[in-house]
């Protein structure tokens, strides 16, 4: 029976339902002598009347109470009212298990941690004489203190399956459930000895723990089948694949403790729980040693595994020796084996696509010793972090706020990276980012021993060169008319230190590929045909098509390659033709890493003042620039396709939930903005090359340039806003200093002039409604604050955001300006608009937002109604898993097999 918020259970009072299922439902409530908030169950009324029932679990009840462990969800008590049982437990806030296996397999770290935890619960358990005898995903209770397991307090009516020494509660399962999914949710953790009815003791748990570990490792149960009857007789006689064929790099050794846990004979298995535990700390704390009981939970996999220490550690002197000692780890005579494994991100962190690639950033030290990333913390700006391959954590590097593409100086000591328009270097053992040039588009770069950089700052533009202590910036590259070349990115200098490699993107395919050239050379040779980059180490190429990581035989002084790529791993993050980017690097000491690909799911969400959500009219995908038509019925999108990679343009019925398709070219199309009367949209597009500015009926009809002839082909150009009565576009121009914002006058002949360029970024013009003024957001001050300046003197600009803010939008009838301010607060200001002069009152914040990071070139994530009264808000939703970079330890090894 339902019971309403108020009830009373004894002391007990319900608040609200929480949950339901076969063994009852579950309430939160508030025990008022103690102030404590409480979970209650109301046990089923067959249960509740069966007095055998009752009369064994009160006893057992009793006893599973005097459990105090931090990792078992306490039974405070247990009552009956008015002929309704129930139970009192511990309240708890989380998600459970089975919920978060549902988004795949867990990191390994976390995997390892859960299973100490659970492992370390059960071990307690057991010596109380106590079997859990129902452990599965849905049992076990995720919180940000850690796992803790649940239903202790619980049994059915039936008899038990087997008798056990010491006290026991019996399998959740209620009789009578024959729904497969309830069924097969329980029995797909079930020992064999269960199944048949044959004794059971606690090496029970242990094979349901093994099922449970097997599941957070892989993202696939072990057991599985079409009905019950082919579900038993896979426990009773099938062993599911070893871990490490699904996941290969689980370390062998957890493989094992899987192994032993799902042995069918309960012989075989590890037999306690106390035995589990020590084994699963011992391979977290390294494989040498027993961690202490107050240790247990504070793992590092897989810094600390045994696998890995010892292993990464000879490994990484050996091959730190070898790059030393000799030119190439191939001289060696028996090289070591190959070694992988996972890094992840400090935990609260995560890995961040840079402004033009949804893939990981990283880069490897020369010296093989430090693995530099770009990642950020929750509602923080990206930066670099440095993690020694031989520490536990990696460390955020201050100064490097919003870089990109970083890459290492010869001896491993500096830093060089891309941020806020700049090519910058910082000394990782300390100091401030020093600032080399102007580089409005960083596409990599490269560092040589003689201090010199050859690095991608523009788009459009041949590769430069600057010395690394600054100065003049010179081409270290030509655009050849005759090929059509559209970019030229990623410099890799070959060990000569004179040659290097770059990716050219041309229009005509023969021209496309990676290409080499020398520093003191007008002339490059194309030496790969590729839709993106490569990289050189160990007398190979290295480079990735469609996610796969290959390895060519490649001559670095005859400048030829040789034999038939081999493939050296999958899954690799990388970026399509228009930038031809991959998130792979390599050392000289024999390692190699790759990230993978990477983006923000998101999710367009309806709120209200408040911030109260109102409804989503979509599904998470990776979304941004929603903007509603003047009639608000619609709303474009820009989403970015699962095949391509890229962002195309969906428009989404508001009244009718529909959805439609605008654009599909293989070429990223964003930056919508809507005619003024509807009928078109305007967007940029990297089809042509560079982002030009093109249009299509809302209708139909052909995707076309908008605006040929107008604007140089040298900038990218983003549309921005048009003005209400349909006579100008606002757009954003990249070029050499930054992003300007320009307007087009499309009333009479058309002609392009600069509304507003300085020495800084003007991003995210947005018309006032009667088109007196321009809202925008620039960082002339350091960081991003959003102005008002008139239109079209553009003379006087009046600050509207105080403590960083960027996403200004108006209200229709221009009296409210809202933006997002930099702590992540959507804010209103009133202001008027109407007379000669503007004027703006005192702000305040309506609701936090869970929006993307502000990146070049600077997209927006939300749309506000005429009214001012909703905002449809593009929402950050969790990550089905938290993306890790791959290390691999003497690749070279695999190329010989």
């Amino acid at each position: 029976m339902a019971l309403t918020p108020g009830t009373r259970l004894g002391v007990y009072e319900v608040a609200a339902q929480i949950g339901a299922g076969g063994m009852g439902e579950v309430y939160k409530g508030r025990d008022p002598r103690l102030d404590r908030t409480v979970a209650i169950k109301i046990l089923p009324e067959a249960l509740g009347a069966d007095p055998q029932f009752r009369d064994r679990f009160d006893r057992e009840a009793r006893t599973i109470s005097q459990l105090d462990h931090p990792r078992i969800c306490a039974l405070y008590d247990v009552g009956e009212q008015d002929g309704t049982a129930f139970l009192v437990m511990q309240y708890l806030e989380g998600e459970t298990l089975e919920h978060r296996l549902k988004k795949g397999a867990l990191p390994i770290q976390e995997a390892l941690t859960i299973a100490i935890q659970i492992a370390d619960a059960l071990a307690a358990a057991h010596k109380a004489g106590i079997s859990h005898r129902d452990l599965k995903p849905g049992n076990i209770m995720l919180t940000k203190s850690g796992a803790t397991l649940l239903d202790f307090g619980l049994a059915k009516a039936t008899a038990p399956v087997g008798s056990v020494a010491g006290v026991s509660m019996l399998p959740t399962t209620p009789p009578g459930l024959t729904a497969q999914g309830t069924i097969l949710g329980t029995f797909q953790y079930m020992a064999p000895e269960q199944l048949e009815g044959k004794e059971a003791d606690a090496r029970t748990d242990i094979f349901a723990f093994g099922a449970v570990l097997y599941e957070m490792l892989t993202g696939q149960k072990a057991f599985d089948g079409k009905n019950q009857a082919s579900l038993i007789g896979a426990i009773l006689h099938i062993d599911p694949p070893a871990v490490t064929t699904l996941r290969p790099v689980v370390p062998p050794l957890l493989d094992r403790v899987v192994k032993k846990c799902l042995n069918k004979d309960a012989d075989h298995r590890w037999q306690t729980a106390r035995d589990l535990l020590d084994e699963l700390t011992w391979i977290a704390e390294g494989g040498t040693a027993v961690a202490p009981m107050g240790a247990r939970t504070s793992t590092a996999w897989p810094e600390r595994a045994a696998w890995i220490t010892a292993a990464a550690g000879v490994l990484i002197a050996l091959a730190i020796g070898l790059a030393i000692g000799g030119r190439y780890m191939s001289t060696v005579a028996a090289p070591a084996a190959t070694v992988r494994f996972e890094m992840q991100p400090p935990a609260d962190a995560t890995l961040t696509p840079s402004p033009i690639a949804s893939a990981a950033q990283l880069a490897l030290s020369p010296d093989g010793r430090r693995l530099a990333f770009v990642a950020a913390r929750k509602r923080a700006t990206s930066q670099l972090w440095i993690r020694p391959l031989d520490a536990v954590e990696a460390q955020p590097l201050p100064g490097t706020e919003g870089a990109s593409f970083p890459f290492w100086s010869p001896d491993s000591r500096f830093m060089a990276f891309f941020a806020g328009g700049k090519l910058k270097k910082i000394d990782t053992t300390g100091g401030v980012p020093q600032v080399l040039c102007n580089s409005a588009a960083g596409r990599g770069g490269a560092w040589n021993p003689d201090g010199i950089i050859v690095f991608s700052g523009q788009a459009n533009s041949p590769i430069s060169r600057i010395s690394a202590s600054g100065g003049v910036v010179t081409a270290a590259t030509t655009f050849d008319p005759d090929k059509s070349v559209l970019q030229q990115y990623w410099p890799q200098f070959l060990p000569d230190g004179r040659h290097f490699l770059y990716y050219q993107r041309s229009s005509k395919p023969e021209y496309r590929g990676v290409y080499v050239t020398a520093l003191d050379s007008s002339s490059s040779t194309r030496i790969l045909e590729s839709d993106g980059m490569a990289l050189y180490a160990s007398g190979h190429l290295l480079f990735v098509r469609d996610g796969t990581l290959f390895a060519q035989a490649f001559d670095d002084r005859a400048l030829q390659t040789s034999g038939d790529p081999v493939r050296i791993g999958d899954h690799v993050g990388y970026w399509s033709a228009a930038f031809g980017y991959a998130a792979v690097t390599v050392s000289p000491a024999g390692l190699l890493a790759h990230g993978p690909s990477v983006g923000l799911t998101t999710s367009l969400r309806w709120h209200d003042r408040s911030g109260a959500s109102t409804g989503s009219p979509t599904a998470p995908a990776q979304y941004t620039s929603p903007r509603l038509s003047p009639d608000q019925k619609s709303v474009v999108v820009a989403m970015t396709d699962a095949a391509t990679a890229q962002p195309d343009l969906w428009v989404l019925g508001l009244a009718r939930g529909t959805t439609s398709r605008l654009t599909s070219d293989p070429a990223a199309d964003w930056f919508p903005v809507w005619s003024a009367d509807g009928g078109r949209l305007l967007f940029g597009s990297v089809r042509s090359g560079n982002s030009a500015i093109f249009q299509k009926a809302v209708g139909g009809g052909q995707e076309e340039p908008a605006f040929e002839g107008v604007f140089s082909a040298i900038n990218a150009n983003y549309p921005s806003d048009m003005s209400g009565d349909g006579r100008f576009l606002l757009y954003m121009q990249s070029t050499p200093r930054g992003y300007d914002l320009g307007v087009l006058t499309l009333a009479g002949e058309r002609t392009s002039s600069t509304f507003l360029g300085t020495p800084v970024n003007e991003v995210q013009g947005r018309f006032s409604p009667n088109t007196r003024w321009v809202a925008y957001a620039s960082d002339e001050s350091g960081r991003f604050q959003v102005y008002v300046r008139p239109f079209p003197a553009a003379s006087g600009q009046t600050q509207i955001s105080i403590a960083g803010g960027m996403q200004p939008e108006w209200r229709r009838d221009g009296k409210e300006l809202f933006y997002i301010s930099a702590d992540g607060k959507l804010t209103a200001v009133p202001v008027t608009t109407d007379g000669a002069t503007f004027s703006a009152g005192t702000s305040h914040a309506l609701f936090d937002v869970e929006v993307p990071e502000p990146n070049p070139p600077y997209p927006t994530d939300y749309a506000v109604t005429a009214d001012g009264q909703r905002f449809l808000v593009n929402t950050v939703v969790d990550q089905p898993t938290r993306p890790a970079l791959t290390v691999i330890l003497n690749w070279t090894t695999d190329l010989k097999k």
